[in-house]
């Protein structure tokens, strides 16, 4: 919602009459205090109780019910006061006073997190994944009780006394339904934020994932991916492909934008199997940290020519190899092994060897080792990539990539351009922590 000033509220167009509400008046158990602010479907008040002397948010919503659809109303309002999440607002007390109906809620006193991000503000990545975190699991819990929120924005997640997220405005689920919004064609929801499906009339969980995707994408580059009329808006989220994310801020990390970019998927099933798996991929996308236990040794002769279209397309940034972690000890007793595999990468027909092994062995400081002792024989570099974050397979090439520099350009795929980059190098991969993506790792 936006803020407002003053207590007069002026009536919006379309949607039909409406009672007018003022400070000072009363409102089921609630006087109401001064206006907090007003949205497309809204007005809230900060209220407080005639008789218990406590605050909350009295949210109005625009437009009158007709006989045929109170009930309706008061259907879906006890679905939603029945959600019980630490990151979703409460919902205190509903009702209708002259075919008007309202929602009484738990006061954020923190406003919203569009006032604590205004619109062009960059967020750093562990601001966005603590609270992407928060919203998704307020999702999680909301899908799972068969309930969709339509309308996921900055201005519909506030900031707790404790400065947690509690997502706002379930309560748009109530006047979707009604015959009012039919008959007036509005359709549920900010259409910025809007899932293709849902503007087509078919909302899902998936929505609320695109729509947070969106959310998401502003964050990082500080402005939305589409705009325009609503009409242009409508036609972007059906045909359009969001800009690259790394074209407005270049340096965010490829994984990362692949995963925004997955959760904007056009059609629902190519996004996030949940609104859970979208928050814990961003999550892993934007760790620094890794620890393995499986690791995967690749040379790049690759067979073939190198395609002159994909040299050409894909940019290089400045990656200095080896780029092997420090060994502040030396590998004292494996002497026999670190032959083995050194033998095995200097045959020509090897392209690939795996060490497997319970965790805690020492693979990955077996690895190591044996990158140290071949940094001779890989004139192209040694490289160590760490897949340890990545739990999804589509993360892996993305990851590769970004160890390596290659940057993501035109509409070629990213495999692609990899295959590119090490076609006609003699180099080295370590890929560390690979078994949870091994099974549906793509050929190379």
């Amino acid at each position: 919602m936006d803020r407002c000033r003053g207590s007069h509220v002026s009536p919006l167009t379309g949607g039909g009459a409406r009672m007018a509400y003022h400070v000072g008046q009363q409102l089921g158990n609630y006087r109401l205090i001064h206006l907090l602010g007003q949205g497309s479907f809204s007005v809230v008040y900060l209220g407080k109780h005639i008789h218990l002397n406590t605050q909350a948010a009295i949210k109005v919503l625009h437009g009158q019910l007709a006989s045929h659809d109170m009930e309706a109303f008061l259907t879906e309002a006890r679905t939603i006061a029945h959600l019980r999440h630490p990151h979703i607002v409460q919902v205190l007390d509903f009702g209708v006073e002259a075919q008007t109906p309202f929602l009484v809620i738990d006061y954020a006193p923190g406003g919203t997190l569009r006032q604590r991000h205004p619109k062009g503000t960059l967020l750093p990545p562990d601001t966005v994944v603590t609270y992407v975190t928060q919203v998704a699991d307020a999702l999680q819990y909301a899908h799972q009780e068969k309930l969709i929120h339509r309308d996921i924005k900055p201005e519909n997640m506030l900031l707790g006394r404790n400065n947690e997220v509690l997502l706002s405005d379930f309560g748009i689920a109530i006047v979707v339904q009604s015959s009012l919004q039919q008959q007036a064609g509005d359709t549920a929801g900010t259409i910025a934020y809007m899932a293709p499906e849902q503007l087509q009339g078919k909302p899902r969980p998936a929505s609320d994932q695109y729509a947070l995707g969106v959310v998401v994408y502003e964050w990082f580059c500080g402005d939305r991916p589409f705009h325009g009329t609503p009409s242009e808006l409508y036609s972007q989220h059906l045909f359009v492909s969001p800009s690259p994310l790394r074209e407005k801020v270049p340096t965010i990390p490829p994984v990362v934008e692949h995963v925004v970019l997955k959760a904007l998927a056009k059609d629902p099933k190519e996004r996030f199997a949940s609104v859970r798996a979208f928050a814990t991929a961003l999550e892993e996308a934007c760790k620094a940290e890794a620890s393995g236990r499986t690791l995967f040794v690749l040379t790049s002769d690759l067979p073939g020519e190198q395609p002159a279209e994909a040299e050409h397309m894909a940019g290089q940034l400045n990656v200095r190899l080896p780029n092997l972690p420090a060994q502040l000890s030396p590998l004292i007793g494996r002497e026999h092994e670190i032959q083995a595999v050194c033998t095995l990468l200097r045959r020509a027909e090897v392209r690939l060897v795996t060490l497997t092994g319970i965790g805690g062995v020492g693979k990955t400081r077996l690895g190591l080792e044996v990158a140290t002792h071949l940094l001779g024989d890989f004139p192209d570099g040694v490289c160590f990539v760490p897949l340890a974050p990545i739990s999804d397979p589509d993360l892996v090439i993305a990851t590769i990539a970004q160890t390596l520099g290659i940057q993501e350009a035109g509409e070629q795929p990213l495999l692609d351009l990899l295959q590119a980059h090490l076609r006609d190098k003699r180099l080295l991969l370590l890929l560390d922590n690979f078994e949870q993506s091994c099974c549906t790792a793509p050929p190379w």
